[in-house]
């Protein structure tokens, strides 16, 4: 009794000194760490789209498979995304090894982001040198999975570039030497041909490290301007000067023409302060903080990470058709800076517990509660795996060639050949107004106005349209069952209306 007696006593005195307010929000942070990885483990050998880009990106690589160049001349076989071609290759490697199909490229996305997690943890530990709220700035990041469309595991690039610029900004910050620097550079590099964001992020520190004269800097530098000047002048010249009418004149002209203007404001009032208002007023006065400390270096090196991650997610967000990947850059640097300002605002406990203490654990609870989210959402079921086999095996039934404008790879797995994916087209006939539009547009007209597929399966009625309505007729819909087959992120379109040659009269 005497045993029962002192247990009681001790856990009485150890709620009354707050001790289990930090295990608490730790192991908040760690279930949404564990709910991601089984979410995302649920959901990798799906051998179907999770987003409606998917099916493009393995495109890509049965690009590089097949022995041809990414950046060519546009065709109705092939046009390529916007995007570098450091991801496609790295995919290509390891589908050499493995079977082709987005497992090898979301197996790229899932280790990366499991990176990203080891990164934020290590910025936190870093600077604080507390394990626990480290860990609970990682998860933090993890609870924004579905903040960020739930993009961290897809066959997309977001999460190895992510990857790559956290890399990048923690050399800067912890490794101020010359072999550090040369490292930092070629990450830097990496991340560049990865995506061309990279670089609005990377210069405001570049800027920290030289007005900071931060030892080897010189290197750092002069070696990011001469591997990216010079490996983007060679890719340039190895592609006859389509990766930069793709990678930069595309991608330019695309953001300058399709600004969403209720986004300039939105951003801040809709994706940062309505769902992650707890962080960014914590990380805002972390700041502060180290503004009316001793020394500003640390301040400037945060004030420049966020500048150039906040900022470039708000300049990706304005952009017509960007999604909840864009904020992926955003949710990091907030996930740090929650981190940082835990440690640097938690009082040493005493007794009764720090009113501080009791402040920053109910309202970063209450962040965490905010971010919370159903994973099975996120997880395609039998019955959409059912309905992708289904017309898969249709399709190979089907005689000659068949069209999936949106979806190039599915028409592959039935043995067909592969087009141009929708997106890419569109990306590229909506903004060059030029010959090059124009041959590409002609080349899909003169498909359909010969009548060179045996059926069109389409996402929306309005592809190619009046070609269509000319030389093809509706013939029925893909799916009789309404629910089946979509995309559990992303753009919500699947393959749904069949179009079959008009008989000649």
């Amino acid at each position: 009794m005497a045993r029962e007696h002192d247990t009681r006593e001790t856990m009485s005195a150890a709620l009354r000194r707050g001790e289990f307010l930090k295990p608490v929000l730790v192991a908040v942070g760690t279930l949404f760490i564990v709910v991601y990885i089984l979410t995302a483990l649920a959901r990798i050998f799906y051998p179907y789209e999770l987003e409606a880009m998917e099916g493009g990106m393995v495109d890509h690589v049965l690009q590089i498979l097949a022995g041809d160049k990414l950046f060519v001349h546009p065709s109705m076989q092939f046009v390529p995304y916007a995007y570098p071609p450091l991801f496609y290759y790295l995919a290509a490697l390891l589908s050499s090894m493995l079977p082709v199909g987005f497992f090898p490229l979301r197996l790229i996305s899932f280790v990366a982001s499991l990176g990203i997690l080891g990164l934020i943890y290590r910025f936190v530990r870093r600077e604080t040198g507390e394990r626990a709220w480290a860990l609970t700035a990682a998860g933090l990041f993890a609870a924004t999975y579905k903040l960020s469309d739930a993009w961290l595991d897809l066959a997309r690039i977001d999460s190895l570039f992510l990857l790559l610029v956290l890399l990048f900004a923690y050399l800067v910050r912890f490794r101020p030497a010359r072999a550090a620097y040369a490292a930092a550079a070629l990450v830097l590099l990496l991340a560049m041909l990865t995506k061309q964001s990279a670089l609005p992020i990377a210069l405001p520190l570049l800027a920290y490290a030289v007005l900071c004269r931060k030892p080897g800097w010189q290197w750092l530098l002069g070696m990011s301007v001469a591997l990216i000047g010079g490996t983007l002048w060679t890719l340039n010249w190895l592609h006859q000067g389509w990766y930069k009418y793709y990678i930069f004149d595309l991608t330019g002209q695309r953001w300058s023409q399709k600004i969403i203007s209720r986004r300039i404001l939105g951003f801040w009032s809709d994706d940062m302060l309505g769902p992650l208002a707890v962080a960014v007023f914590l990380f805002l006065a972390l700041l502060i903080s180290e503004w009316s400390s001793e020394g500003k270096k640390r301040f400037l090196f945060y004030a420049a990470f966020a500048a150039g991650m906040i900022g470039t997610a708000w300049f990706s967000r304005l952009e017509y058709g960007a999604y909840g990947n864009a904020l992926l850059s955003a949710h990091a640097l907030l996930a740090i800076g929650f981190g940082l300002a835990m440690a640097r605002f938690w009082q040493k406990t005493g007794a009764p517990a720090p009113p501080a203490n009791v402040f920053l654990f109910i309202v970063a609870l209450i962040q965490f509660a905010h971010l919370a989210y159903n994973p099975l959402s996120l997880i395609p079921n039998a019955a959409d795996r059912e309905a992708g086999d289904r017309l898969v095996a249709t399709m190979a039934r089907m005689p000659g060639d068949i069209m999936l404008p949106g979806h190039g790879f599915l028409p592959y797995l039935a043995g067909k050949p592969r087009y141009a994916h929708e997106v890419a087209v569109k990306n590229l006939t909506r903004i060059d107004n030029g010959p090059i539009a124009e041959n590409l547009k002609r080349e899909f007209a003169e498909a359909i106005a010969a009548r060179r597929f045996s059926a069109l399966i389409l996402d929306k009625h309005n592809w190619q349209k009046p070609e269509l309505q000319r030389h093809y007729d509706f013939s029925g819909m893909v799916f009789a069952d309404k629910k089946v087959f979509w995309p559990v992120t992303g753009n919500r379109l699947r393959p749904s209306f069949i179009y079959v040659p008009k008989k000649d009269p």
